[in-house]
């Protein structure tokens, strides 16, 4: 977190929760590795199905078919390098 911007948010954030910036950081990015976490372990190849998930005064989560279409063919040339 190097902008400027959001020092001065997570600065008052710690001064109105009384915690370190580095705590507050860790808050923050722990809520990005749930989503890759969660993502990871609901996707499901043989369906085709892909997550979404909302997070409570955070936000929706989902992914665009255009990355769906993405991780597929990624998927599929990473199993037909396994095989060679």
């Amino acid at each position: 977190m190097n902008f400027l911007e959001d020092r001065l948010i997570i600065k008052k954030l710690s001064e109105k929760y009384n915690l370190t910036s580095s705590e507050i950081e860790e808050i923050v990015k722990s809520l990005f590795l749930f989503m890759r976490d969660k993502i990871k372990d609901e996707y499901n190849p043989e369906q085709d199905s892909y997550p979404s998930f909302r997070i409570l005064n955070f936000g929706r989560f989902f992914i665009p078919t255009k990355m769906q279409k993405h991780i597929k063919e990624k998927t599929i040339k990473s199993k037909k390098d396994e095989s060679v």
